[in-house]
């Protein structure tokens, strides 16, 4: 759902191919949803075929461009009315539960190598600057700081609690 939804919500800010969502949904720079190349272009058919997007050009190498229906407006204001899913569906956090189970060794190379991936997030999103690379995004982008501010935070104090012996 989350996927449709933002699909949707950047067609509806404006019209894009499916090259450009996919730059969009890149797993490496999104702050959207990272997807993969394959589940964006079932999702855009799905959409397409429920009245939700419709095509709006043709373009040189059979490019098609989409823009999002007063139908797949209306269906993103509902969604964006609902309750959200504050379900934490998250790998790392997944991980943190079971650190205990490794030996202290392996415990602080997994969690030397979650702060160095978000201080590696952290830095890339903050030389971004206040509105971010893409325009009218800066909520999202204050938000996705604060998660990797607060990953980061973890992952130090843990490796500060851990000490090289323990086990």
């Amino acid at each position: 759902m989350a996927l449709r939804m933002a699909i949707l919500g950047l067609l509806a800010e404006r019209e894009m191919s499916g090259y450009d969502l996919m730059r969009e949904f890149d797993r490496g720079n999104s702050l959207i949803w990272p997807a993969p190349r394959n589940e964006v272009y079932r999702e855009l058919r799905r959409l397409l075929e429920a009245g939700l997007i419709a095509q709006t050009a043709l373009g040189a190498r059979n490019r098609k461009s989409y823009a999002a229906t007063q139908a797949g407006i209306a269906a993103l204001r509902d969604w964006m009315g609902s309750p959200p899913d504050y379900g934490l569906s998250y790998e790392p956090m997944l991980r943190s539960v079971f650190l205990d189970l490794l030996p202290a060794a392996e415990r602080r190379n997994r969690l030397a190598a979650d702060r160095d991936f978000f201080a590696a997030q952290l830095a890339v999103l903050e030389a971004a600057g206040e509105e971010g690379p893409i325009p009218g995004r800066r909520p999202a982008l204050h938000m996705v700081r604060g998660f990797y501010r607060a990953m980061l935070d973890w992952a130090e104090a843990e490796l500060a609690r851990t000490p090289p012996d323990a086990n």
